[in-house]
């Protein structure tokens, strides 16, 4: 997806969309399965493939809220996280945004914080207005660099 080097959104709409993605890494970061529910539409699409096949692992395509939920749910359970979230680029037209932006997420098991991946990867998400909150409809997530050991991803 290619952004608008002007992105085309009110300030008002600007922080609404981000807050989907603050609600996503706050609801993985702290193991909260509702904060994580609130950002994705019901029919959601996340796309890790390009991330995971840049540190040699394969990630399923995931589609559907409660799959979408239920796995990022999971993964916060088993591993202490920390998303950080930044240099959002924002386009909005009507009821849907788009939107690029780099986050960088360390993962590290629950019983062994002697072991990490930390990633920089760059998100780029289809979003959708309802009625009261801006919602993700579908991210693809491209890997800019890593460090670590991935297998810390799979939980192993």
């Amino acid at each position: 997806m290619t952004i608008d080097h002007n992105p085309i959104a009110s300030a008002g709409d600007y922080l609404e969309v981000m807050d989907a993605l603050y609600r996503f890494g706050a609801g993985v970061d702290h193991n909260d399965p509702a904060l994580i529910a609130s950002a994705f539409s019901e029919d959601i699409v996340v796309d890790f493939g390009p991330c995971g096949r840049k540190m040699g692992l394969n990630f399923p395509l995931l589609t559907g809220h409660e799959t979408v939920v239920g796995f990022l749910s999971a993964n916060a359970g088993s591993q202490t996280t920390s998303h950080v979230i930044t240099n959002g680029r924002v386009h909005v037209e009507g009821d849907v945004a788009r939107l690029r932006i780099l986050v960088d997420a360390t993962h590290l098991p629950r019983s062994d914080h002697s072991r990490r991946c930390q990633m920089i990867n760059w998100y780029e998400v289809e979003l959708i207005r309802d009625e009261r909150l801006w919602r993700m409809r579908r991210v693809v997530i491209d890997n800019a660099w890593f460090t670590g050991d991935p297998q810390v991803l799979l939980g192993k």
